[in-house]
């Protein structure tokens, strides 16, 4: 009877231990998607039923999607829209300082919202001539919140 009751302890401790803790992301955990090498790799994951994340990748941008994106968008500065992930076109420019990027960078930022539940935030920041790049990706993370937790960065 005390092994049943044990391994319910056991059970009950490590999850908590689970829901209480919040996981440090590095270079494997980042899954950006339009770095073809990704140089580094911060954030944090404290997801349990629904994700909640950020992390902030910096390496060398995919050329292409880096000239679509600088050429589609619209280039006044805006607030985060609705976008969608594969059509350039729909990402705002927003202003780089608000979201930690310091430099000459141009910036962009769109809002996937399929279900509440894994609503992500994206900002991309460019280098004019699309050598370097940075995705910043927040999911049920205020992205101001996750910017002043990752610290400013120079791109």
């Amino acid at each position: 009877m005390r092994r049943p009751l044990a391994a319910l302890v056991l059970l009950f401790t490590t999850s908590c231990d689970l829901l209480g803790g919040a996981r440090g992301l590095s270079d494997t955990d980042c899954k950006p998607r339009h770095l073809n090498a990704m140089h580094s790799c911060t954030g944090t994951d404290s997801s349990f039923q629904e994700c909640q994340f950020y992390f902030r990748a910096t390496g060398v941008p995919d050329h292409n999607w880096c000239a679509s994106v600088t050429k589609s968008s619209a280039q006044e500065l805006s607030a985060l829209s609705e976008c969608d992930l594969a059509h350039p076109e729909s990402w705002s420019r927003v202003r780089c300082a608000h979201y930690g990027i310091l430099g000459a960078a141009l910036c962009y930022g769109c809002i996937s919202d399929d279900h509440h539940e894994t609503r992500k935030t994206y900002v991309y920041a460019y280098s004019s001539d699309c050598s370097r790049g940075l995705e910043q990706v927040t999911c049920n993370v205020d992205p101001i919140r996750a910017s002043q937790a990752l610290g400013n960065v120079e791109l």
